[in-house]
């Protein structure tokens, strides 16, 4: 998001959105996530029309700035698989993964436990479906329960897309 706004030549909104201070992808608490995601709602409207959906994208664009600047810090992954048993305890630890838990069902489906503030869940959503994309397969995610709506758990459940089938959220 910071390049982007750089590329777009919107140094003023860059340098709201963006305090020199916090320049590492982790320094950025929870509470600044969501400030710049209201600036970036508010000032640029078209990129996305509410607060989840710039949250999300913000989440996405964190993993195409990372894979430019420092892929180190990027899991490892073939498959959206792999980057599931990553999140199930195989990652390692200095790399940028969604704070989600995994719970197998019996039946094969996954669901992840989104455990970070539930005000920013979509942020890690796009985490996931960036995380998702750099390992070359597009997903897309139902999130049937949040705690931002008063649920008991942020649930996420995600679904890898083939050519034919369109995103569902």
């Amino acid at each position: 998001m910071h390049q982007r706004l750089r590329e777009l030549g919107d140094d003023e909104l860059r340098r709201e959105c963006f305090p020199e201070p916090l320049l590492a992808f982790r320094d950025y608490p929870d509470s600044e996530l969501l400030r710049i995601a209201k600036i970036v709602a508010e000032r640029v409207p078209t990129m996305a029309p509410t607060l989840t959906d710039v949250l999300r994208s913000l989440g996405e664009e964190v993993v195409a700035t990372l894979a430019q600047s420092n892929p180190a810090i990027l899991p490892t992954a073939a498959s959206l698989g792999d980057l599931l048993a990553q999140l199930g305890g195989g990652g390692d630890a200095r790399c940028v993964l969604p704070r989600m838990r995994l719970v197998s069902e019996a039946d094969g489906r996954v669901e992840l436990i989104y455990w970070g503030d539930p005000a920013v869940c979509r942020f890690d959503e796009g985490l996931l479906v960036g995380l998702a994309a750099a390992a070359g397969q597009r997903i897309a995610t139902r999130h049937p329960t949040c705690r931002s709506r008063r649920d008991a758990e942020c649930v996420f459940v995600p679904r890898v897309l083939t050519g034919d089938s369109p995103p569902r959220r």
